[in-house]
């Protein structure tokens, strides 16, 4: 048994010089294990075990009824890794926090990261052309962990990816996670504890009892338990916490185009609740706040938004980077989920201009 590990190793070493002399690309294909066999005059076996140690040390990899492949060129040791992101309109603000991890100060030096986008529709994603997605960006990449944000996932799709012949973790909450049983590596936000926490800022900042909370869609896999945190904050607190949806079904169903028609009506909303004391809490992307000020409402000093932090994107980072040394660390990696919670940090409206 040693003396074939012996061979094993000085055959994964010719392999390796040859594929560094030849400069082979990534992707390239090996030959068979029969013919290196009969070229390297060595048994089946210690090529076997030379395409374990490649594989191992991520230089090459098996694929099932396809043959052996170079996975990183013989001049580069880092790690590949993808970021597949569905997007229906545009990037939202979670998605641009993902990004951060493939640019300074965040990248981990020992990655390589490629970004994939692809709209692939809101519900009802076809499992098919999901498959095919993913594994074509596995193999013209030559990824080694691939990233994966996509909340309207079901189980059947967390088991499509799982599936999948490299790790895969999934970043950011599922729309329903209570319909999905299958383990999964996957890092997600404490969204009852965020809720909470922001409402329990936003009274110590304005020192107002009554607060307007702007949201998105009570519907939305996001909200649904924030509002419960938010709403527990008010309660121990003796606030009256007034909340206004603005588009009062999945913002991925309205039109761009549409999009201010939505914001005039949740104005007139604030406006009728004659609220002079309040708060306004906005929780969207910037095109809100800059919608207030180019109207020059009298209450514009009242808005405060959520930001995100330098402390809480670093933490974000550091969690994924570590996550992914986990994943691809271990041969049989446990399911890890990370449940992340940091303090918002809320901004007056003045603050940002």
């Amino acid at each position: 048994m040693y003396q074939s590990q012996t061979k094993g190793k000085a055959v994964a070493d010719r392999l390796l010089n040859y594929l560094r002399d030849s400069k082979a690309q990534p992707g390239s294909r090996l030959k068979s294990v029969r013919i290196l066999a009969e070229e390297y005059e060595v048994s089946t076996q210690s090529i076997t075990s030379a395409f374990e140690i490649l594989e191992k040390a991520r230089i090459i990899e098996r694929r099932a009824r396809s043959g052996v492949f170079v996975r990183n060129s013989y001049y580069s040791t880092n790690t590949e890794i993808g970021i597949f992101c569905n997007v229906v309109n545009q990037t939202n603000e979670y998605q641009q926090m993902i990004f951060k991890l493939t640019g300074a100060p965040y990248r981990d030096p020992e990655f390589n990261f490629t970004i994939r986008t692809a709209t692939l529709g809101n519900f009802g994603v076809d499992m098919e052309l999901l498959r095919m997605e993913l594994e074509s960006f596995i193999d013209k990449n030559n990824l080694d962990c691939l990233l994966i944000n996509m909340p309207t996932l079901t189980q059947e799709g967390v088991e499509l990816c799982n599936g999948l012949r490299i790790p895969v973790i999934f970043l950011g909450d599922f729309q329903y996670p209570e319909k999905i049983n299958t383990a999964c590596h996957q890092i997600k936000a404490d969204n009852f504890e965020g809720g909470y926490q922001a409402v329990v800022t936003l009274f110590q900042l304005s020192g107002n009892k009554r607060l307007v909370l702007l949201i998105a869609a009570s519907d939305s896999f996001f909200y649904r338990e924030y509002l419960e945190g938010a709403r527990q904050a008010a309660k121990e607190n003796y606030l009256e916490l007034n909340i206004i949806e603005i588009f009062g079904t999945r913002k991925a169903l309205i039109p761009e185009s549409e999009v201010p028609l939505f914001f005039d009506r949740a104005i007139e909303k604030i406006q009728n609740l004659d609220c002079g004391d309040a708060v306004f809490f906005n929780l969207l992307d910037e095109r809100l706040s800059d919608y207030f000020s180019a109207l020059n409402l009298p209450y514009i000093n009242q808005l405060y938004r959520k930001v995100r932090s330098k402390e809480q994107i670093c933490s974000f980072c550091r969690d994924v980077n570590s996550l992914v040394h986990y994943v691809l660390d271990n041969e049989k990696p446990a399911k890890r989920q990370i449940v992340r919670y940091n303090k918002p940090e809320i901004l007056k409206y003045s603050q940002q201009i």
